[in-house]
């Protein structure tokens, strides 16, 4: 689905979650959030302004989230 509205930044959940998010949508070096390593791979030569959770759970990744906004 593409997004219209403007945003910050994107929380990623799973390489699946980049992939389909990439077949719409451009990232144009927004910070991206990611649960886990594979997910952050998935961002491989497309992005390297990548926050990576500390570890691979849907409360890091928010609390990364938060922050990197603090």
């Amino acid at each position: 689905t593409r997004v219209q509205e403007a945003f910050d930044a994107i929380c990623f959940y799973s390489p699946s979650g980049v992939q389909s998010f990439l077949m719409e949508n451009n990232i144009n070096n927004k910070v991206c959030f990611c649960i886990g390593q594979t997910t952050k791979d998935a961002l491989k030569g497309v992005t390297d302004n990548i926050v990576l959770a500390s570890m691979p759970t849907l409360e890091q990744t928010i609390k990364a989230c938060i922050a990197y906004y603090k």
